[in-house]
């Protein structure tokens, strides 16, 4: 792949696999192993270096780093990734065959939820598990708050938080400001102030740093609702990924936006919308999102660039009846 401009969006065409109008998952461990669910609900794994092994009839819906491999939630129960294979995982066998939409390792526990079942938490430590009555059917993303004190759970029924202390898990308030912003909580992501993001079906939902809850709901800011992917850069930005294409949000340490940028089709992204949580973001900042044109990258610095204007050329200012002249002006000047 090579970039010939200073555009912010780059659609990846190095692999067929990049350009699959329905990029369901998009990941890359740390060994740079690309591992990509498609349209037709086959999964992929592979490097530059590699040839991409396929997995038929096997979607990814997460991943999380354990020990010196990867566990990932799938269509076919929870499985692992072992030198450059994926394979069942004998830790977790008792998901074999179910559909598994969470796993994420958070405080020597893996939280594993199985869709329409809840969430479950294995103490990898004393080898135990806990199932949470009342929870909701579905959890789909998960977060640590920066105090470590916490975890963060996206879910059907809106978004929940574990106490480490307390040992509890409860439903944070559904409403801002008088608002309720809904109960889907497909997407999270955390912005470099500490601040916790969530999508909702009416805007986006954040858990302060604090631990006060604010929102974006204002149309100037969000201009749809429609709400596919989200990530953080690294200069205080949220990408949010709509059906809409692409929307940037500049947000301040109390999480008030300040600006908001869309881009589409008019004015530099090609993608059109984005998938549902079929993004990632790598360790150099660049954002990976699946689109309806396939696989885009996303270089968050170059909304940053300032590009200097070019000094005018003033050759002659007209007054009423006046009319003055002037020697071109040097460029600069």
């Amino acid at each position: 792949i090579f970039r010939v401009s200073l555009e912010p969006f780059t659609k990846l065409n190095l692999h067929p696999l990049y350009e699959d109008h329905f990029i369901r998952f998009i990941g890359r461990t740390s060994d740079f192993e690309v591992i990509l669910s498609n349209s037709e609900r086959n999964s992929y794994l592979g490097s530059k270096t590699s040839d991409f092994k396929e997995y038929k009839d096997l979607v990814i819906n997460a991943m999380t780093e354990f020990e010196d491999y990867y566990l990932l939630a799938t269509t076919k129960g929870v499985k692992e990734i072992r030198d450059g294979k994926i394979v069942s995982s004998d830790q977790f066998k008792e998901y074999n065959g179910k559909r598994v939409a969470l796993v994420f390792k958070a405080f020597e526990s893996i939280w594993i939820s199985e869709e329409g079942q809840g969430l479950t938490r294995h103490d990898i430590k004393n080898n135990k598990k806990k199932n949470f009555e009342n929870a909701p059917a579905y959890f789909y993303n998960a977060l640590i708050p920066d105090d470590s004190t916490s975890i963060l759970f996206g879910s059907n029924d809106g978004v929940f938080k574990y106490s480490l202390s307390e040992k509890t898990l409860t439903r944070l308030p559904p409403r801002v400001n008088g608002m309720s912003l809904g109960s889907y909580a497909g997407n999270s992501t955390k912005d470099i102030y500490g601040n916790c993001w969530f999508t909702l079906d009416e805007g986006l939902y954040c858990y302060k740093k604090d631990g006060s809850i604010t929102a974006i709901t204002a149309e100037r800011f969000l201009p749809s609702t429609l709400l596919y992917t989200l990530n953080a850069d690294n200069y205080g930005n949220l990408i949010v990924g709509t059906n809409k294409g692409i929307t940037v949000i500049n947000v301040d340490k109390e999480g008030v936006p300040e600006s908001s940028n869309t881009y589409n089709i008019e004015n530099g992204f090609n993608g059109y919308e984005t998938h549902m949580r079929s993004s990632f973001k790598d360790e150099n900042g660049n954002i990976f999102v699946g689109t309806l044109e396939g696989l885009f990258m996303i270089k968050p610095e170059f909304f940053q660039k300032k590009v200097k204007p070019i000094a005018p050329l003033i050759r002659k200012v007209q007054n009423k009846d006046y009319q003055y002249f002037f020697q071109e002006l040097e460029p600069g000047k």
